[in-house]
């Protein structure tokens, strides 16, 4: 470990076994044990002790998700409209004082939406969050629900911002107030482009002294396991020499699932881990890399949201 706490990749190498076993660095299994340790993973929760929800599709479940829908609209517009009346003033006083404003809306939506849908949930390694202290880390988070940004909206601490497409200005309200606190937006369809606009918003976190909120698999995972991770993150990683601090979600795909309006009340669990030094990091391993940081999340998830 190193002062920070980050865990330090050495001389870490990953190989394919014939069996299909994945053989990861002693640095990574150290840091999986560290996690064990500490009680942080497994990530997965069941909520309190007796905790029973309803899943199927019944007429109760379908009222009270139609209910749960109208307030979380009711919700997202009374905040977003809010924010937007706080930021229009604020931009001439720079980017940090918006992009506070914007996180101070992430913390209240964010607040609001889990007890508007009635979810028990469990948030663990705190310590790990960077609460309270202006430290640019590059937050990394699994991804199979809308819900998950929302949770990551409400805990992910000030100065922190996101990369969203470039469409996302289009959605009335929310869209707007996207645009006024000034996140990053990228052009996904063109891969040159994005790329660019990864390399400037890296250049631009660290003058800036800014976070920045990822998603490793890209989109949402349609079946809520694991999905293997895209390059960008790690080519920020390596651009910034930022430490990498993993958000493990488990309980959002059973709560909201994807491309659905049926809101359940499953147990959610928001884990974040310890940070991961990444000034090690180079061009020619860039793959393992990857892996490694996979390799770490599928640890740490649930038997049922685990790569398949």
């Amino acid at each position: 470990d190193t002062s920070s706490g980050a865990v330090r990749r050495t001389n870490a190498k990953i190989d394919g076994r014939e069996d299909g076993t994945m053989e990861v660095s002693v640095e990574t299994m150290q840091y999986v044990e560290k996690c064990k340790a500490e009680g942080l993973i497994p990530c997965g929760w069941t909520g309190p002790s007796g905790y029973k929800y309803e899943e199927g599709d019944t007429p109760p479940v379908v009222l009270m998700s139609l209910i749960r829908l109208i307030c979380l609209i009711l919700w997202l517009v009374l905040c977003c409209c809010v924010t937007i009346i706080l930021l229009l003033p604020a931009i001439p006083f720079g980017l940090a004082r918006r992009q506070a404003l914007a996180n101070y809306f992430g913390h209240t939506f964010g607040w609001g939406v889990v007890r508007i849908l009635g979810t028990p949930y469990r948030v663990a390694g705190q310590e790990y969050a960077g609460y309270g202290k202006r430290r640019p880390v590059l937050y990394l988070s699994n991804h199979c629900s809308v819900l998950d940004v929302i949770l990551c909206m409400w805990q992910v601490p000030l100065y922190t911002v996101g990369i969203g497409k470039k469409e996302i200005v289009y959605v009335p309200v929310f869209g707007w107030l996207y645009y006024l606190a000034g996140h990053y937006r990228i052009d996904r369809k063109n891969r040159k482009s994005a790329i660019e606009s990864l390399n400037k918003a890296a250049d631009w976190m660290v003058e800036k002294q800014l976070s920045m909120m990822l998603y490793p698999e890209g989109t949402r995972s349609t079946t809520g396991h694991l999905a293997h991770f895209k390059k960008g993150f790690a080519h920020m990683a390596l651009r910034t020499g930022l430490p990498i601090v993993p958000i493990v979600l488990t309980g959002t795909h059973k709560a909201w699932k994807n491309h659905t309006t049926r809101f359940r009340a499953a147990p959610l669990s928001i884990t974040f881990l310890p940070p991961i030094d990444t000034t090690g990091w180079t061009v020619e391993e860039l793959d393992l890399h990857i892996k490694e940081v996979e390799h770490i999340f599928n640890e740490a998830l649930p038997q049922d949201q685990k790569m398949l």
